[in-house]
């Protein structure tokens, strides 16, 4: 089912500062990455927007910075993830250089570490994707290991147990998210990795890494793309019972009815920041030839669900992202949809921050990616219909 979104206009005040990093990282695994992972694909359609006369005005207001303490353990660099706690108390980030998951409170202060490197039960070789449900336990998909594990705040291991030993797809490793005591998670059909249109899209797994559930269909703009696109993003809302799915390489996101596992929408725009590649990228493909030919193009990095927004976080690989180490090289733009309508509403371009998370009606987003200064912006997302 297709569907078209009508726009709404939108007046957008206020500034915003962007940040952003880059780890230079080259060979064959950072082709392979950009091609997987990074949006690199081909649109061959088009939707037409209709103008609908109620406009609504979108604003983000910083209303606080909070700098992270280090405590007693220095941190690394973290990925550009973050989870909150139900309760907003406590926010978690994925260390990139020794693979843990850091724990501080609210207010900057340091809480714990979670998880060491190494094959034991309580340790860790790849933190590939985590989070956190509302009795506070962190799950954590070791992709290196192809285990879960689960532990409390403080660090203890509560299970440990290999994931999907049976299955017939493979857990795509970057979004795994606690849904009503079980964990769900982006999948792709083993027979299907070399057509990823064909696949399944999510599952419900158990905490002891067994599956009853798999359903869903990847986003049908796959098939044109002619890419090894297997990465979608994932964003639930338990208590409506809803799925929001977004291919990384696709302005299209799908809605899904997780009591009846079908698919409620699919829809989406081509906003005005959203770029395409000129030409076919394989993993075969020249790192140098990579460069030129994603330059400008556009990937979404993440999705986020308010009460009143599904918002994508769209990021634009600039020249200077891949020549330099600078994250506030990388253009951030947030797309709004309002979730009453699924109406398209405004995309905001974003300056000095990288948005990491939403959550109660609030972006969180680093403003400076320097470990010894890193620094977390609040900004309450702000509108009036006129």
């Amino acid at each position: 089912m297709k569907v078209d979104f009508k726009t709404k206009k939108a007046k957008i005040s206020g500034h915003c500062r962007y940040g952003s990093r880059f780890f230079k990282n080259y060979g064959f695994m950072f082709r392979t990455f950009i091609v997987l992972l990074i949006a690199i694909f081909a649109l061959q359609c088009s939707r037409t927007p209709h103008t609908d006369s109620e406009t609504k005005s979108i604003e983000l207001i910083q209303i606080d910075t909070v700098l992270l303490e280090q405590g007693a353990q220095l941190f690394g660099k973290f990925y550009e993830h973050m989870r909150i706690s139900q309760n907003g108390s406590y926010w978690l980030f994925n260390e990139r250089i020794r693979n843990q998951v850091f724990v501080f409170n609210s207010d900057g202060s340091f809480h714990s570490v979670i998880g060491k490197r190494g094959r034991g039960p309580d340790e860790i070789l790849t933190v590939s994707s985590f989070d956190i449900n509302k009795n506070n336990e962190v799950a954590i998909f070791d992709g290196s290991q192809r285990m879960i594990k689960i532990f409390t705040l403080d660090g203890r291991l509560i299970s440990s147990n290999n994931i999907l030993e049976n299955a017939d797809f493979s857990l795509v490793p970057h979004y795994l998210r606690w849904y009503k005591g079980q964990l769900a998670g982006t999948i792709i059909d083993l027979e299907s990795r070399f057509e990823p249109y064909k696949s399944r899209l999510l599952a419900l797994i158990n905490d002891d890494g067994s599956t009853d559930t798999a359903f869903g269909k990847f986003d049908p703009f796959s098939k044109q793309d002619h890419r090894e696109t297997f990465v979608s993003l994932l964003a639930l809302d338990e208590e409506n019972n809803v799925a929001y799915t977004n291919l990384q390489s696709s302005p299209y996101f799908q809605i899904y009815d997780m009591e009846h596992f079908e698919r409620i929408l699919y829809g989406g725009k081509i906003t005005e920041s959203f770029n395409k590649p000129s030409q076919e990228v394989t993993p075969q493909t020249s790192l140098s030839k990579i460069m030129l030919l994603v330059e400008d193009t556009s990937v979404f990095a993440h999705i986020f669900l308010t009460d009143e927004y599904f918002i994508q976080h769209m990021q634009i690989l600039t020249k200077e992202w891949f020549e330099t180490s600078d994250y506030t090289a990388k253009g951030n733009v947030l797309v709004f949809y309002d979730r009453e309508t699924n109406e398209f509403i405004k995309e905001i371009k974003l300056e000095g921050i990288t948005p990491l998370a939403a959550q109660k009606g609030k972006i969180y987003a680093v403003e400076n990616f320097n470990p010894d200064q890193f620094t977390i912006g609040i900004y309450e997302i702000s509108t009036n219909t006129e």
